[in-house]
């Protein structure tokens, strides 16, 4: 009888070779880890994140271009808009004093935040025409804040507080702030990613706990997972230099 040849020792992937050679070097591994995940994040920061903007496709892309390069030419300023519009039937804009008035006040309070409000237009003003509705029960102060605005949570804040003020005086008005600033910020409030992320980590770590009943064992995968994301969050305000990265991308992250 020929004698059965032995089978052929199979040589362990490349995974596995790396997988043996980390529990071989368990120190080395995790200090290099850490090393390389503060280097991604100190050298992320150090380049800092930069706004490349993202267009749909088709005709909507091209009028979102045309709107940027607007915006642009602007100093990348956010329109904002104040409406003043009477509650009770028949006033008007020309025969109604409150309405002017809080016109004025409007413009007024916003007059005092000159780094927060540029460009102040009134129905008063020369060519202010335009911002009384044809009925005249409605008229708006235009504004923009400007794109020198480092903090544009605490700019729509207090613009929303000076323009609420006005309103508290006159009941009888309707006086809202409207805009690409305001609308912004009350987009990031409503989404409320901050709150997920306090609760998050506390709900996994006990969970995991309550899954390997030991909290080294709980805990490796909590640490595993925030320096992961620490890196990540470098990459990513890399990458923002060279292609478009969404603000709300680093909240998900």
């Amino acid at each position: 009888m020929r004698a059965e040849r032995p089978a052929p020792i199979e040589k362990p992937v490349f995974t596995e070779r790396i997988a043996g050679w980390s529990a071989a070097h368990r120190k080395t591994v995790v200090l290099g880890w850490l090393l390389l995940v503060a280097l991604v994040f100190v050298g992320g920061q150090a380049l800092g994140t930069r706004s490349v903007p993202e267009y749909d496709a088709g005709q909507s892309g091209q009028a979102e271009r045309v709107l940027n390069q607007y915006s642009a030419a602007q100093d990348n300023a956010s329109a904002e808009t104040v409406l003043i519009q009477a509650k009770t039937p028949g006033a008007t804009y020309a025969t109604d004093p409150a309405m002017r008035q809080a016109t004025a006040q409007v413009a007024a309070a916003l007059g005092t935040l000159p780094h927060y409000a540029a460009a102040i237009r009134t129905p008063s003003q020369a060519g202010g025409q335009a911002l009384v509705s044809k009925d005249g029960r409605s008229a708006l102060v235009t504004f923009q804040v400007p794109g020198t605005v480092t903090d544009t949570g605490a700019a729509v804040t207090a613009l929303q507080h000076a323009v609420a003020g006005v309103q508290a005086k006159h009941p009888d008005l309707r006086v809202a702030e409207t805009g690409d600033a305001s609308i912004g910020q009350a987009i990031n409030s409503s989404l409320n990613f901050s709150k997920a992320e306090a609760t998050s980590v506390p709900v996994t770590l006990v969970l995991l706990l309550a899954v390997f009943g030991a909290l080294v064992a709980a805990g490796i995968p909590v640490l595993l997972a925030l320096t992961a994301l620490t890196a990540a969050l470098g990459v990513l305000t890399a990458v923002s230099h060279w292609l478009p990265v969404n603000g709300s991308t680093f909240e998900v992250g």
